[in-house]
């Protein structure tokens, strides 16, 4: 219900718009909007004041420019709830995640044009006391870093800490968790925060100052961004105004903990909306304010041009900012996310327009897409007819159907369990796909040519790579975002095959546990008239329900852990969980002795061929057990 009042009130807020809302002028022959300040500021509260009620977020501010004008300057709900202090859009601090990278990479383009990198040079030049493995035949590049496209897995555990104690250093976290390569660079994109860490830590080495410190002097200063940071924890003449971070929890809006980031250039800055307003009127004037510049102007250009495309017509990765086009709008940007903190920045240069928005809980997450989203079609709706189509047959589509994962995942440690958590789905339906993923609206897509599909209702679109004879798609590209691809799932990690192991497993388990000892309590209480077979000896018995036992105890432990830790999984892993990685080790041992009962079993001919038959059984499914916590890294202390 509460959601229907939302776009109730949203659809009536679009439908009450006028030719008097924006006007549009001409500005060397192209046609630019105008937005109305009076009217932006009624539509952003009303917007703004429903998706806090609707989802519980304590607090956000908004800022949202056009050329040198500030049209919007807010904030909303309450920074500290417990004292009642509201969010002043001037003064509150929000942590703004991700965005922090651009920072990072202006830093990154300030170095090259001082001389002291290069883009295409081999990182490895540059490192000092540690190196990149070379496992491909093409280096790793400032331009991979710019583009994340260096190839590397997705490391997850230790992104985020809980003190400035745990905190390490750039070096120490290459030197003891230096993230596997799995492809070669500039192949695909893979959202990368370590190759953004890899870039802080060249940052570093060249400048001789930390990130903290330099960006200080370079950017933040001349900018005169005076309430921006990178420092954890934050200054005390900053700190005082920080919000508290925020998530709904049990009927409450309760107070959560500060996030340390110890790869600080991905993600670290705290900030507020004046200090984002300010920094987004640099980026429409090449990141010049008045007679300061961050960078030449050629440089800032450069930034913007495509380092990669996965297919003709999407998105590309560009040096640093992520392309966010849209509805026929070039949008550069970046959005920002930690656990309790997010954000999105977004510039629309053909109008002059930065947009940025931030939400101090956990519930934010998503809904300054949503917001974002409604500004676009209230002030620079869609214009263009839809993209013609195409008829494929059903036969032709089968090749796009299948379940897809995103290729940014961990892959050495027990996380890659978190790859198959999400995963798309593709069908056909009535000609044409279908598209399934958890916690979206399903879509539907038609052929505009043989591996391009438009959006039924839009001219949003999705792409797919095929394999070398062309017989089936092995990648899947999503138009607005190229920061990632999707991959097809093999036979090997379909998650329905792994849930359906694992209930066999957990069956098998249950049986030997409880079942056996009931059945043989009845047995033994009751006297046997008639002869019967002979019940599995009791050694053979006994080292089955210890491998049993082994198995049940680590999976109920790592669900109550994983269960009582939630995202914090990220920040350490539990000593329960470090403590039950040792079970299936010594579940092996009473396995091989399971194997050693079995060839007795199989000579004790009086012994019922069921039961026998369910021993051998259990000894197989064991085994698959412990092959399925191999192959996810679970097999081991892999953290």
């Amino acid at each position: 219900m509460k959601h229907f009042i939302f776009l109730l009130i949203s659809f009536l807020i679009i439908q009450s718009s006028t030719l008097s809302n924006a006007s549009y002028i001409n500005t060397d022959d192209q046609i630019v909007i105008k937005i109305d300040s009076i009217e932006l500021s009624a539509f952003m509260d009303g917007v703004m004041k429903t998706i806090l009620e609707e989802r519980k977020i304590a607090g956000a501010s908004v800022v949202i420019i056009q050329g040198n004008e500030v049209l919007v300057k807010k904030g909303y709900g309450f920074a500290d709830i417990d004292n009642q202090i509201r969010v002043n859009p001037d003064s509150t601090l929000f942590r703004i995640g991700s965005i922090s990278k651009l920072f990072t990479w202006i830093s990154i383009m300030q170095q090259i044009e001082k001389g002291k990198l290069e883009l295409d040079a081999d990182i490895n030049t540059y490192l000092e006391n540690f190196k990149i493995p070379e496992t491909f035949q093409e280096p790793i590049t400032i331009r991979s870093l710019l583009s994340h496209t260096p190839g590397f897995e997705d490391k997850l555990l230790y992104l985020f800490v809980k003190s400035p104690e745990e905190m390490k250093s750039i070096e120490e976290i290459f030197q003891k968790q230096m993230p596997k390569r799995v492809r070669p660079p500039m192949k695909y994109a893979a959202y990368s925060n370590h190759g953004t860490g890899l870039a802080q830590y060249l940052i570093e080495l060249k400048s001789g100052q930390k990130i903290e410190d330099y960006a200080d002097k370079n950017i933040f200063e001349p900018l005169g961004l005076t309430h921006t940071t990178f420092r954890q924890p934050l200054p005390s003449g900053l700190n005082a105004n920080m919000s508290k971070a925020y998530a709904y929890e049990n009927s409450v809006i309760s107070e959560k903990y500060f996030e340390y980031i110890p790869l600080a250039g991905a993600g670290a800055v705290s900030t507020t909306a004046g200090d984002m307003g300010r920094f987004m009127q640099s980026l429409l004037h090449s990141t010049c304010i008045d007679t300061i510049c961050l960078l030449e102007h050629e440089t800032f250009l450069q930034m913007l041009e495509p380092a990669l495309y996965h297919s003709y017509g999407l998105n590309p990765a560009l040096h640093g900012f992520m392309d966010l086009s849209r509805k026929g709008i070039k949008i550069f940007g970046h959005g920002g996310d930690t656990f309790w903190f997010h954000s999105l920045l977004a510039i629309i240069p053909e109008h002059k327009i930065g947009f940025f928005i931030t939400f101090n809980s956990f519930e934010g997450g998503g809904a300054y897409e949503m917001v974002f989203e409604k500004f676009l079609e209230r002030y620079l709706p869609d214009q263009r007819e839809l993209f013609d189509t195409i008829t494929l047959t059903d036969d032709y589509l089968q090749k796009f159907t299948g379940k897809y994962k995103a290729n940014r995942h961990p892959h050495t440690d027990f996380l890659k369990l978190l790859s198959i958590m999400q995963t798309l789905d593709v069908s056909i339906d009535n000609s044409r796909l279908k598209m399934d993923f958890p916690g979206k609206e399903t879509t539907f897509w038609i052929p505009i040519d043989s591996v391009t599909f438009r959006n039924s209702k839009s001219n949003e679109l999705i792409a797919f790579e095929m394999s070398e004879d062309n017989s089936i798609a092995e990648k899947l590209f999503l138009g607005n975002l190229a920061i990632f691809a999707f991959e097809k799932i093999q036979w090997i990690e379909n998650p329905v095959l792994h849930n359906v192991v694992l209930q066999i497993i957990m069956v098998t388990i249950i049986f030997i546990l409880f079942i056996w000892p009931y059945i043989t309590l009845i047995r033994r209480k009751h006297q046997r008239i008639l002869p019967a077979p002979q019940l599995i000896p009791f050694p053979a018995k006994f080292v089955a329900w210890i491998a049993a036992a082994c198995f049940f105890i680590f999976y109920l432990t790592l669900i109550i852990a994983s269960a009582n830790s939630g995202q914090e999984l990220i920040m350490y892993v539990p000593t329960s969980i470090k403590l039950a990685l040792f079970l299936p080790f010594l579940a092996i041992p009473f396995i091989l002795l399971m194997i050693l009962q079995a060839i007795i079993l199989w000579k004790m001919k009086d012994v019922k061929w069921r039961s026998r038959l369910f021993y051998y059984f259990s000894i197989v499914v064991f085994t698959v057990a412990l092959l399925q916590l191999y192959y996810w890294n679970l097999l081991g202390w892999n953290y």
